[in-house]
């Protein structure tokens, strides 16, 4: 979200997903400030590239929504933000780094959203966008106005999937190795950054990164759930997972004055459990 005027901590802890939208229609101005930022940052950090469309939702009858495999959990939404991307190495990475980009954008911008990738029919969103044989829609999201209150519903659905909870700090990152987990002071500036990374958005809530700190150097693993992450093959939900908190990791470390990049490290850390994904580099 680079020369935004957006407070990006601010609005990472902010978001929440959003199930119930406000019939009223989304600003053209505020549409088209999403549509151009998503065109400005469609590239993930390891040169894959996101191609996002918005379908319109107001073009079908209720009958036809529930074609979009959305119908029951998403209510009153007039658009959704496609994510259309090839699959290859590290593609889903750089979709999930991308995709959330996107969402922050729109949660700065009042909209409300809700990742997408279960409760999904993606044939119905594949024609509609007219992708072609190389490419898969990996998640959508809804976007628009939040509803004007939170209904019954939304909070069943919220505590159904533990939306509320989050896996302690000191079981998700550690220092050097995974013997030792960190113990930062909460003014501490890469406790802020992996805070950011800790409260992120996840498939079923899973939170399955971990992480290694080691001389200003952040390496990131999966805790991968087999069966879960390959259930949409080529789609790799939880390597989605890692792009989002690669995302928070730069969008955070940027607003901090910590500067690093993402790349692949030989010789990081091994686990015998965890898959390696990624170094940020300070």
């Amino acid at each position: 979200m680079k020369n935004s005027k957006t407070f990006i901590l601010k609005t990472i802890h902010d978001r929440k997903s959003v199930r119930s939208y406000d019939n009223e229609p989304i600003n053209p101005k505020i549409l088209d400030e999403l549509i151009q930022y998503t065109k400005d940052h469609s590239t993930g950090p390891f040169g894959n590239t996101t191609t996002f469309k918005i379908v319109d939702a107001q073009e079908f009858d209720p009958t036809s929504l529930k074609a979009l495999g959305t119908y029951g959990i998403i209510r009153g939404a007039k658009q959704f933000l496609v994510g259309i991307i090839a699959p290859g190495k590290m593609a889903m990475e750089d979709f999930g780094y991308s995709m959330e980009e996107a969402i922050l954008k729109a949660t700065s911008l009042g909209l409300g959203t809700c990742w997408l990738g279960g409760f999904l029919n993606r044939s119905t969103f594949s024609d509609l966008c007219k992708i072609s044989d190389n490419e898969v829609i990996p998640s959508v999201t809804p976007i628009g106005y939040l509803a004007k209150r939170t209904t019954l519903r939304d909070k069943m659905i919220r505590k159904a999937v533990n939306a509320n909870n989050r896996t302690a700090f000191d079981l998700l990152f550690f220092s050097d190795d995974f013997t030792t987990p960190l113990n930062f002071d909460e003014s501490n500036l890469f406790h802020q950054l992996l805070e950011c990374v800790r409260i992120g958005p996840s498939a079923s809530n899973k939170q399955p990164w971990r992480m290694v700190l080691s001389s200003k150097t952040l390496h990131l693993y999966l805790d991968e759930d087999l069966p879960y992450n390959h259930k949409y093959e080529p789609i790799f939900i939880q390597n989605i997972d890692m792009g989002i908190a690669m995302a928070h990791v730069s969008l955070a470390a940027e607003e901090l004055g910590l500067s690093g990049k993402w790349t692949n490290v030989k010789a990081a850390p091994e686990h015998n459990k965890f898959q390696y994904i990624a170094s940020w580099v300070s």
